[in-house]
């Protein structure tokens, strides 16, 4: 892995994220919650999928063209359209955790509200759904944080199968 392979992988990536979080930003001014548990905004938090979608696409193709005098193997896009994903992956992150810690805290709390309203369901003792709320309370931050990395890097993983295929040039 060469250094314009990461500068160009890092920078693709951040461009992805910042798109998505102004995405993001956007929604959350126009009042849709894409976070909210209740809100029928599902349509709303998929596009963000395309989003990415179509910055994978578009950091394959400027890579190929700028880098790679036109000419790129199935292997090179795929790993590149990847690394992309995974540095979008790490913007949004950061956006995610600084909504639910600082620009709507009422939505983590309602979420965890939620799933304390689930756990009361469950036939277990007072002092099991004690303990397990504070552990919910404790990792609910880091599971947000892999889920958000690897999810979205896993996504960005199965456009660029798709998009390495259209891609390549040899």
């Amino acid at each position: 892995m060469n250094n314009n392979f990461l500068k160009n992988a890092m920078t693709s990536g951040f461009i992805i994220g910042s798109i998505v979080i102004i995405y993001y930003v956007v929604l959350y001014l126009s009042g849709i919650n894409i976070y909210e548990p209740q809100d029928q905004s599902n349509y709303f938090g998929k596009i963000d999928y395309l989003i990415i979608a179509m910055g994978v696409f578009f950091a394959i193709k400027f890579y190929r063209e700028r880098e790679l005098e036109g000419l790129i193997t199935y292997k090179e896009s795929l790993f590149f359209g990847t690394a992309s994903g995974f540095f979008a992956s790490l913007a949004i992150t950061l956006y995610v955790v600084a909504f639910f810690k600082f620009i709507s805290p009422e939505t983590f709390n309602e979420m965890y509200k939620i799933a304390e309203e689930q756990l009361l369901t469950q036939s277990i003792s007072q002092a099991e759904q004690d303990t397990l709320m504070k552990m919910t309370k404790k990792l609910i931050f880091p599971v947000i944080i892999i889920a958000t990395i690897l999810g979205n890097t896993f996504i960005a993983f199965l456009y660029s199968i798709f998009v390495s295929f259209f891609m390549r040039k040899k």
